[in-house]
């Protein structure tokens, strides 16, 4: 029996972000590959960065998109993730800089499939970009953001 559809969408973007080694976009490579999980954990509990985190987010919502009663029904997740990231600024390349290059590329990676396969095997209809946070710096040389993705997915349960 295959997980929860939502459990499948976070284990696809955890997958598709330890994707990204080597040669980056902007032309240079990570110092180390980045670390990514679906633990969160502060900033101060992580000794290698790149650091990656892919959760749940709040307000998940899930409604009947065909209004039928007892029937089969095709429902529509609106479901908010969070992706987390750390980096660590040194003499030569600031927080800054690798805060901006890590969220770009966890960007870019989310353009590239915005429905997590091809369809009839996608596992969601759209992901679009909400809100996004950083520290500000107030964690130098660490840096810290979060990006909030909105994962639009419909399937079709049973009722019976």
């Amino acid at each position: 029996m295959a997980e929860p559809r939502r459990e499948r969408i976070l284990a696809s973007l955890t997958s598709k972000f330890a994707g990204m080694t080597g040669t980056r976009f902007w032309g240079g490579k990570y110092n180390n590959d980045p670390i990514v999980t679906r633990i969160l954990r502060t900033p101060d509990q992580v000794n290698q960065f790149p650091y990656v985190c892919v959760q749940e987010g709040t307000g998940a919502a899930l409604s009947l998109d065909v209004p039928e009663t007892g029937t089969d029904g095709t429902y529509v997740h609106h479901f908010p993730v969070n992706v987390w990231g750390y980096v660590r600024g040194d003499s030569t390349i600031t927080r800054s800089t690798w805060l901006q290059r890590l969220a770009d590329d966890v960007r870019r990676e989310v353009l590239k499939d915005r429905q997590l396969g091809v369809f009839p095997n996608n596992l969601c209809e759209d992901i679009t970009f909400g809100e996004e946070e950083t520290d500000e710096g107030l964690l130098e040389p660490i840096g810290a953001f979060r990006l909030g993705l909105i994962v639009l997915a419909y399937e079709t349960l049973p009722v019976s």
